[in-house]
């Protein structure tokens, strides 16, 4: 009798629907420049700093799991004792930031947060809270981790020029014995996502896209470019994939946004949504103004012929003159 596969988790799904954001955050252009020896040192102190705010704000997350993990799992399951393990190497982690901010001449008590950093902060603190499920909570372990040993570990991969004294960065991310803790806290997030209701796995599909986010995000401001947003992939997969629109930000009245005084719509100008992600390919558009995803990805925008454009200018001239 044949022996039939195990049937591939659920984050072999997501890894394979959602290839694009998932190469965006772990073959960044700062990823890649540190492996190709051509990152801007201030770019790699900037990451350093900023990195240093975030791992003091994931230790009481990592905290909360202990806790989710003993209400939620069985001692013959090991969750707890895997995430002590990590927690436990926080420590010495804090410990090694110091010492390289030490070594390259960067002061972290002077140091002030940027926005990305802020954000993602905050987003680690809502994981905390006792109504987000275990299972939506270590999908984001998980993912954080993962995206950290998959990227450094690139700069140590075959062909690799990664400058000497960062290869010692890169390590400690990107060794086996990490990849080795990425797949044990993977192999739990599997485990509970085949347990989970549809509503949980709607939840973490969501939640890892957001860690993918927050990580291009992340990479960007490293690279000095603060406030370049990954413009909202997540929000688009909830109405084009998971049928839920995301909700829409209140006005002081409450009544959703107010249009702005004096500001006419053009003729032939689209409004609402810039772009559309579908699968692995941006629509729409100004698809080809994304900046974030610059990996070879399929751009698919709806640019408009030049003398279309002038006529269309000429006739917004010519209405004007009507006025």
């Amino acid at each position: 009798m044949d022996v039939v596969p195990p049937k591939p988790g659920m984050i072999d799904t997501w890894l394979n629907k959602h290839t694009l954001i998932h190469t965006g955050a772990t073959r960044h252009p700062f990823i890649l420049a540190i492996r190709d020896g051509t990152v801007d040192i201030s770019a790699f102190k900037r990451w350093l700093s900023q990195d240093y705010i975030f791992v003091r704000a994931f230790v009481p997350f990592a905290a909360s799991l202990v806790v989710k993990g003993w209400k939620n799992s069985d001692d013959s399951d090991g969750d707890v004792e895997v995430i002590l393990s990590g927690l436990a190497a926080l420590n010495d982690e804090i410990d090694w930031f110091k010492k390289q901010a030490s070594k390259w001449g960067v002061d972290l008590y002077v140091v002030a947060p940027q926005q990305p950093a802020l954000d993602y902060c905050r987003f680690l603190e809502n994981l905390t809270s006792p109504e987000v499920e275990y299972t939506v909570a270590m999908t984001a372990y998980w993912a954080i981790e993962a995206v950290y040993q998959e990227s450094f570990a690139h700069c140590l991969e075959e062909g690799f020029k990664t400058r000497p004294e960062l290869q010692e960065v890169c390590h400690r991310w990107g060794n086996d014995g990490f990849g080795s803790y990425c797949s044990a806290i993977r192999s739990i997030a599997d485990r509970l996502l085949l347990k989970a209701s549809d509503d949980e796995v709607r939840k973490a599909e969501v939640t890892f896209l957001r860690v993918l986010e927050y990580e291009v995000e992340f990479w960007n401001m490293s690279r000095g470019i603060p406030g370049l947003k990954c413009l909202c992939y997540c929000s688009w997969l909830l109405t084009d994939q998971l049928g839920s629109a995301p909700p829409q930000p209140a006005s002081k009245n409450g009544r959703g946004e107010q249009k702005k005084k004096g500001n006419k719509k053009k003729k032939g100008r689209g409004s609402g949504d810039v772009f559309r992600v579908q699968g692995n390919t941006i629509n729409g558009g100004k698809a080809d103004k994304c900046g974030v995803f610059g990996f070879g990805n399929k751009y698919v925008g709806r640019k408009k012929p030049k003398e279309d454009e002038s006529s269309e200018e000429e006739s917004d001239s010519s209405d004007e003159d009507e006025e």
